[in-house]
């Protein structure tokens, strides 16, 4: 493990560590920390749930490889507020979590090239706005910022 590496998740029936620079329990990080940035990506290439590309770059010794379409039926999202893994397909036709209606940040849409082989076309779309979810619109947009200090979190 990389040594800024950090792990924010550990639950006795299922462990599901997220890894890189969380900043809470709802997988926030020091590179996105909207309100609405509450989801875990399960990256192809290591099998371990970052919150951002960011975050996998800086502690990861490995290049990202992105999820196949065909594979979209595997669970690789993980929802910070209620902890459902949620496949690849069901993220990306939602704006919230099934299981307990959190709203995901809308544009997180803009770096789907970064996680999922998306055609072109739609590529092209998502990279409409490709400024960081941290300074989208938001109501935490301006907000204080979290402390990245944690090291990790025990939730029982």
């Amino acid at each position: 493990m990389h040594a800024n590496t950090r792990a924010l998740w550990h639950d006795r029936k299922d462990p599901m560590k997220v890894y890189g620079k969380p900043v809470d329990e709802q997988t926030r990080c020091v590179h996105y920390r909207t309100d609405k940035d509450i989801i875990a990506i399960k990256f192809r290439c290591c099998g371990k749930y970052y919150p951002c590309f960011r975050c996998h770059e800086e502690c990861s010794d490995h290049a990202v490889k992105v999820w196949p379409e065909g594979q979209w039926q595997e669970r690789a999202i993980l929802c910070g507020v209620c902890r459902t893994e949620l496949t690849i397909a069901e993220y990306r036709a939602s704006s919230c979590c099934p299981s307990c209606s959190a709203e995901f940040n809308e544009a997180c849409r803009n770096h789907a090239h970064l996680y999922f082989d998306v055609s072109s076309k739609d590529a092209v779309s998502e990279r409409s706005d490709s400024r960081p979810r941290a300074e989208m619109a938001s109501p935490m947009a301006s907000a204080v910022w979290i402390s990245p200090t944690i090291t990790g979190t025990t939730i029982s």
